[in-house]
């Protein structure tokens, strides 16, 4: 019986080395000259590599057999997240930590950061700059050379010509 199951695996291994032969014989792809594997061409910024690494000892592997599957894992999250603002990625890495016991995936944290950045779209102009549309919309006839403003906390009277000055290099979020 042995020797029927040794012929059947050397009956296979010449069928399978015949296949791979002609293969190899009608494969358009020329081979390799290349020594060193190509690779995707990114530098990842050291605050990123940082951040991930960070992130990979919260979320630990629990056997010793998966350290080397999990050193792979964060270094091609840090490659995904290479794009990434430093500052963003930090605050989006804190808030996963805190609400998941799983380590995220480069999509799970992008999806974080971009709703950190339309919440931050989202925030209400300040309250001197309300003020001051008002203060224009109502403003009485006979003084067009005049212009409420709102910066911070404060709100200014300013010539029209400086008011549209400084309202174009606000990035029109002055009052007016």
């Amino acid at each position: 019986m042995l020797d029927r199951e040794v012929a059947a695996m050397q009956t296979f291994a010449e069928i399978a080395s015949r296949a791979l032969t002609a293969c190899a014989a009608t494969d358009p792809t020329p081979p390799s000259t290349c020594s060193v594997p190509p690779s995707r061409g990114r530098t990842i910024p050291k605050e990123v590599h940082r951040i991930v690494a960070e992130l990979g000892l919260r979320y630990r592997p629990t056997y010793a057999a998966d350290l080397e599957a999990h050193r792979a894992r964060l270094a091609l999250l840090a490659e995904d997240l290479a794009d990434a603002p430093p500052a963003l990625l930090e605050d989006a890495v804190r808030e996963w930590a805190r609400a998941s016991r799983f380590m995220p995936t480069a999509a799970e944290l992008v999806t974080l950061m971009r709703a950190a950045l339309d919440a931050a779209d989202r925030q209400p102009p300040p309250a001197s700059a309300s003020l001051a549309a008002a203060y224009n919309a109502a403003r009485l006839t006979g003084r067009d050379d005049l212009q409420w403003i709102g910066t911070g906390d404060s709100l200014r009277l300013v010539p029209i010509a400086e008011a549209r000055r400084l309202h174009a290099s606000a990035g029109g979020s002055m009052g007016g």
